[in-house]
């Protein structure tokens, strides 16, 4: 190699590298909804949500796999999304077990990087626009409990803005109360 193309090299391994991040990142954006819309599926009416309970929720929710997470939406997700959702799994599997180990021989030569690239970027827009279809089905489910579009915005500004939630109180109050 010529130092040139010793340096566009260089410079490709670091965008493998980094769409490496942002495809795993989009696939645990999918993850992070999917884990809403189980939590969110277990309450029947909003008169059963509670903030210590919806926090339970999502604890165990957060708690397992794309996969688990996944076989737990079967019954609740439509057909399309479950099925997608599949393909997903195993994409995303892929990505975090086997994509190095199957992947590595190509990073010797720009050609491989390059391909590589493609792949990644592949990788990051399916995980992208399938999080989009499961945002927009969250939503309205959402929106099942009285929960509009702008308490949602506010409660992400909250989030983004680093302000911390109100801590939960010692006591519990009186079943009627709570």
């Amino acid at each position: 190699m010529t130092p040139d193309n010793e340096q566009d090299s260089d410079e490709l391994i670091k965008e493998v590298y980094a769409r490496f991040g942002l495809a795993y990142y989009e696939s645990e954006c999918l993850h992070r909804e999917l884990c809403m819309i189980l939590a969110f599926s277990s309450f029947q009416n909003k008169l059963n949500i509670t903030r210590p309970r919806i926090e339970e929720k999502l604890v165990d929710a957060f708690s397992l796999t794309l996969g688990q997470v996944k076989d737990s939406l079967k019954n609740i997700l439509p057909d399309v999304l479950y099925l997608k959702l599949e393909n997903a799994v195993k994409q995303r599997n892929f990505l975090a077990h086997h994509f190095w180990f199957e992947r590595i021989h190509l990073m010797s030569n720009t050609k491989g990087l390059r391909q590589i690239l493609e792949e990644l970027s592949t990788l990051s827009g399916s995980f992208s626009k399938l999080d989009k279809q499961v945002s927009n089905y969250s939503k309205s489910k959402l929106h099942q409990f009285d929960l509009t579009d702008e308490m949602i915005q506010k409660s992400f500004n909250e989030i983004i803005s680093g302000k911390p939630p109100e801590p939960l109180l010692r006591k519990r109050k009186l079943k009627k109360q709570e």
